[in-house]
């Protein structure tokens, strides 16, 4: 069977595509609009902010729109330390990789106590806010060995491991701006988009 042919021929993977649940059962939402979303705009550059590398930028949109349900915020230390040692969430759920922030020292010190703070891109403009659940340590080799299996800083994990900061912060976002680039938005589909549009075809 070709593979194009797939789901027209088998009804059962057809139907079972067309009702496919988010991993969870959750499809998450974490992006705001509207009044809610100018509140926490006004509200972001009043609060302590951290500034996201490029790569970093990518998470709380990803958390925003679903793309790691069930996750709505950045892991708590029970499911970091989950995830590292048995690949799964605190609650049992299979995941592979740690969704962290990283800090440094000073600033997770400078953090310390705050129970909302700002994340921001690499100008400084805010995106969302963090609520804050902990802040807490956490051992990047032993990460990289536990996820990657090696410690190699040639292997791209590792190498985006190695210079982050030595402290985690954890909780819920709430994205009142998308970050990325829009420049070509119409290939971008969310998830709740791909799934109307699967529904849609049948």
């Amino acid at each position: 069977m070709e593979a194009g042919n797939v789901l027209r021929d088998c009804p059962e993977l057809r139907s079972k595509s067309a009702t496919n649940k988010a991993h969870g059962g959750k499809l998450t939402n974490r992006l705001v609009t509207g009044k809610r979303a100018a509140h926490l705009a006004a509200e972001a550059r009043g609060l302590p902010a951290v500034r996201l590398s490029p790569f970093e930028l990518s998470d709380p949109e990803m958390l925003s729109i679903g793309g790691f349900s069930p996750l709505e915020g950045f892991m708590t230390r029970a499911d970091y330390e989950s995830v590292v040692r048995n690949m799964r969430l605190g609650n049992g759920l299979p995941w592979s990789l740690p969704i962290t922030l990283a800090v440094t020292a000073e600033a997770a010190e400078q953090l310390r106590g705050q129970t909302r703070v700002a994340l921001a891109d690499g100008e400084g403009e805010p995106l969302a806010v963090l609520i804050v659940e902990d802040v807490f340590t956490y051992d990047r080799e032993a990460e990289a060995r536990a996820v990657f299996r090696t410690t190699e800083t040639a292997y791209p994990g590792v190498a985006y491991l190695a210079p982050r900061g030595e402290w985690l912060i954890s909780g819920v976002v709430e994205v009142f701006r998308r970050a990325n680039n829009r420049a070509f938005a119409k290939y971008r589909l969310d998830p709740a988009d791909t799934r109307r549009i699967l529904a849609g075809r049948g």
